[in-house]
């Protein structure tokens, strides 16, 4: 006998959607939870940062300087400049995601763009970005060397040298470098262990300069070989705010000059490295009251220099006659070697 089913009396049951399987995914998953509750406090701790931080987490203090942790009200303590570490702690999280979304937006724009380009016009152009992208995809080195090249100012010199040393070596295991190669090799073989050989006797260079107290990432080996050390730039007196200014001003009695300087400033340390250290330019500069004003902190003191001198950041020198007067035409703003620097000191003597 056969049995007859009423289809109508068995309800389908209903497709969940896309979103609705991803969303139900992530709850069963304890791990993604933990962490996005995690993102979402630190996104929250950002917007209202200047509501949760106890104190400014810039205000210093000299008699509140390394604070233990738990001391009453500095539950972590404070640095030492006498800055509480929770308020910096807090608004820390606001440099973060803004050092996490902004490359990531960067690349999404940029990648957009660059596949809108090359999918429109088509041609020549989509095959020489396509080739340009596969040769990145090629050598990952290039993109982590960009990115030690880009951090580098925030680095010590240590660890920049020790950065490119992981660097080579690892473009040297990459290449095979302490592998044998069987008998009749592809030429390109032989050019790849060639190569990975020489980066790994740069990265074992830049290992043993940097343990051994060199800072030169193109000299890693001049202290070990007896080559005579880069000499010196001359000694700056660091001021911080305008009163400090109008106060060395008042009483130098002999011309002045400030540099404006900051630690993450490429240039101002080219400046340093390259023209302050050369002989000339030290003995061009004596009789001179050298002042640096560090605005690395950015805090409201230096934003206050900067905008009495129209100066939207370092590098930046302003020169000062013996009765304090800023000597007008002279403004040396952003990099200068030593031949054009001792010219413009030749300028600021003649007035």
């Amino acid at each position: 006998m056969n049995t007859v089913v009423d289809m109508q009396a068995v309800p389908a049951a209903q497709a969940r959607g896309y979103w609705k399987t991803v969303f139900a995914r992530l709850l069963r998953d304890r791990v993604t939870v933990a962490c996005a509750i995690v993102i979402l406090l630190l996104i929250l701790m950002a917007i209202f940062a200047p509501w949760l931080a106890p104190e400014d987490p810039l205000k210093s203090s000299i008699f509140k300087r390394l604070k233990p942790i738990g001391t009453e009200g500095y539950p972590l303590g404070t640095d030492e400049l006498g800055r509480d570490m929770l308020s910096r702690l807090i608004f820390g999280a606001r440099l973060s995601l803004v050092m996490g979304i902004t490359p990531v937006l960067a690349a999404l724009a940029i990648g957009s763009l660059l596949g809108i380009t090359a999918g429109f016009i088509g041609g020549r152009v989509n095959t020489a970005i396509m080739r340009t992208i596969d040769v990145f995809y090629a050598f990952p080195s290039v993109l982590l060397a960009v990115a030690i090249w880009i951090v580098s100012p925030a680095l010590p010199p240590a660890g920049v040298m020790l950065a490119w040393a992981a660097l080579a070596i690892g473009c040297a295991m990459f290449l095979r470098a302490l592998d044998s190669l069987p008998q009749g090799a592809h030429p390109a073989a032989l050019l790849a262990k060639g190569l990975g050989i020489m980066a790994l006797v740069a990265g074992v260079a830049l290992v043993v300069g940097a343990l051994a107290g060199s800072r030169d990432p193109l000299r890693p080996l001049a202290g070990l070989m007896g080559d005579a050390a880069p000499a010196a730039a001359p000694k700056f007196e660091r001021i911080a705010s305008s009163a400090e200014l109008d106060a060395r001003l008042a009483a130098a009695g002999r011309p002045v000059m400030l540099d404006f300087y900051a630690d993450w400033c490429v240039s101002c340390k080219e400046m340093e490295h390259y023209t302050f250290s050369d002989p000339r330019v030290k003995a061009k500069l004596e009789g001179t009251l050298l002042l640096q004003a560090d605005v690395t902190a950015n805090n409201a003191e230096h934003k206050q220099l900067l905008k009495r001198f129209s100066l939207f950041g370092p590098p930046g020198i302003i020169f000062f006659d013996a009765q304090g007067r800023e000597i007008k035409g002279l403004r040396v703003i952003g990099y200068q070697n030593a031949e054009r620097f001792l010219k413009t000191l030749d300028l600021a003597s003649a007035r």
